[in-house]
Order: structure tokens, then sequence, then C-alpha cells
């Protein structure tokens, strides 16, 4: 959810109701802001895809432990 919000970041901007909200838009034009979320937006990515690897039968941190310390060398 949240890297699709980030893709649609652009046209979030130009939505009518965002309009009547400054501080929303303030924020939103803010650099440092950006690369929060885009930053907020590359964890929650690795995040899910840990999580999606350890769902099923028979799958536990222990025998995925490799694969994880793997995604988490950001």
């Amino acid at each position: 959810m949240l890297a699709r919000f980030y893709e649609l970041k652009e046209e979030l901007i130009l939505f009518p109701e965002f309009k009547e909200k400054h501080d929303f838009l303030t924020m939103f034009k803010d650099d440092t802001f950006q690369w929060k979320l885009a930053y907020l937006t590359d964890i929650f990515d690795y995040l899910n895809e840990i999580n999606l690897k350890l769902q099923g039968r028979n799958n536990t941190i222990i025998s995925n432990y490799d694969y994880i310390i793997s995604k988490l060398q950001l």
C-alpha cells in the first residue's frame, strides 16, 4: 500500500481534496519528507518479502535464517 502511495505522489498533489489540506501539500512537497517516504517504502517492501517467505507449513525463522539475514543487509 505504501509503495502504491509513493508511486502516485505526483497525482495526489493534483487531487482536489488534497488542495484544501495545505499542511499535507506543504509536507508532501518537502524533499525531506519525500526521502523519508521512499525509505519507509523500501523497508516495508523488504519486510513484506520476509513475511511472505515465512508463511506456509514448516517455514520458520530458523529454516529461513540465511534468507532473512540477506534481506536485512540493507
